[in-house]
């Protein structure tokens, strides 16, 4: 019997020092199996090991006083070995378990919070797009009453040229078409925490005899419609084959994609035309736009506010879209400017 219990303690002790091993240098494979009751059942066992040990000590007392080895001996050494090597893989396994149980804890609530932030992006941009079809309503409402109004005039039962011009009003409605839009980016960078005041400038560049030319433009604080100094006082940086310091709209136009400027006080390549232009001109977007132009050339739009950091690359595509509605807006008015054969491009000041 007791060769049989040095045996079993033996193979127990053994295991615990692989089972040591395994949970010290390979807990990447061994987690998976690990479970926190083995080590204590383990630990009991060697617990029993050592009260059998005990039991064969009393009842080997006689033979120890004769002389002779003690039996019991080898078992309470496996059996005090056994427990502390137990012990010390409960201790080290269930700290890596505990560890690994708060890692995944706070990989769930990152993916939560990852989540909730997709959540809220979404729900701002639902009331983008609400604030979107509200402006693109209006116009269409705008230009409903226009066409009443002129119909209510009328005195003609044939309608002239005269009055299809008065009712479409192409360029005025182009105009509102600006103001509208300036007006939605307002709301939405109130939405998104922007200030009360904030201020943007939209304007609409059109490719002629090699340069672009501002057609129409409009500054929400001023309400003007001739807000671009810049063109008049440098032409040559609307020059479309200038490749040294072109205007943001030619770079525009060059890489035939939107360009973001978040910050143009910080941007490296991004030139202010005046020292002035640095307190309102802090960050910028400008987007070519395709079959605007009842002419055929190529348009740009560009938008400009005095919050630094407010156009992201993050947004390119929100902001693309919003354009792009607007943009389709302006199309149809310029063909029917073109149509009436009513002037877009004004002198600007």
């Amino acid at each position: 019997m007791e060769e049989t219990a040095n045996v079993l303690g033996g193979l127990a002790l053994g295991s615990g020092v692989v089972a040591l091993g395994l949970v010290s240098a390979f807990w990447g494979w061994m987690r998976r199996w690990y479970r926190e009751w083995i080590p204590k059942v383990w630990v009991s066992l060697f617990r029993l090991m050592a009260a059998v040990a005990g039991v064969l000590r009393v009842a080997a007392g006689s033979t120890a006083a004769q002389g002779a080895s003690p039996s019991w001996l080898p078992l309470l050494i496996v059996a005090a070995l056994g427990y502390a090597l137990w012990e010390l893989v409960g201790i080290i396994g269930d700290a890596k378990a505990k560890a690994e149980k708060k890692r995944t804890r706070q990989d769930y609530d990152d993916e939560l919070e990852a989540l909730r932030q997709a959540a809220a992006d979404a729900e701002g941009e639902a009331e983008r797009l609400g604030y979107l079809a509200s402006s693109l309503r209006e116009l269409v409402t705008k230009k409903i009453q226009r066409v009443r109004e002129a119909l209510r005039a009328s005195t003609l039962k044939q309608g002239s040229l005269p009055e299809v011009k008065e009712a479409l009003s192409p360029v005025a409605h182009a105009r509102s078409v600006l103001e509208n839009f300036a007006v939605h980016l307002r709301n939405v960078a109130r939405m998104s925490g922007g200030r009360m005041n904030q201020n943007f400038r939209i304007a609409v560049y059109g490719e002629k005899d090699g340069f672009l030319h501002p057609i129409d433009a409009f500054d929400l604080r001023t309400r003007r419609h001739d807000p671009l100094s810049s063109y008049s006082r440098h032409k040559d940086r609307f020059c479309l084959d200038n490749r040294e310091r072109p205007a943001h709209a030619v770079q525009c136009l060059h890489a035939g994609r939107m360009l973001i400027v978040e910050n143009c006080g910080e941007a490296p390549d991004f030139d202010h035309f005046s020292e002035p232009q640095k307190v309102y001109l802090k960050s910028m977007v400008a987007c070519p736009q395709s079959n605007v132009s009842s002419e055929g050339g190529s348009v740009v739009v560009t938008i400009d506010t005095d919050a630094a950091g407010y156009f992201r690359e993050e947004h390119c595509v929100s902001l693309e879209l919003q354009i792009e509605e607007f943009a389709v807006r302006l199309a149809l008015e310029y063909a029917l400017a073109g149509l009436v054969r009513e002037p877009l491009t004004q002198e600007q000041e």
